[in-house]
């Protein structure tokens, strides 16, 4: 519950500094992009929000993952 009130911080953030969707869980979270370069500059952006927090992530849970177009189709993203 706490991390959720502490991050409230980067959701408010994120709406005016941030690139793509921000969706979090408690204290995980993923940021959807069209490209790869919009997910570098999210990746950029969410890394130094995190850092005026005094936060940083997880470099082994952190990366930039492409999603199949098939897999979006069937989830009905475009």
């Amino acid at each position: 519950m706490l991390c959720n009130v502490y991050l409230h911080r980067l959701d408010r953030a994120w709406q005016t500094r941030g690139v793509g969707v921000l969706v979090r869980y408690a204290d995980d979270a993923v940021v959807l992009c069209r490209t790869r370069q919009e997910a570098e500059r999210a990746l950029a952006a969410l890394t130094a929000v995190l850092a005026e927090l005094g936060l940083a992530l997880k470099q082994a849970k952190t990366r930039i993952v492409r999603v199949p177009r098939a897999q979006k189709e069937r989830l009905g993203c475009r």
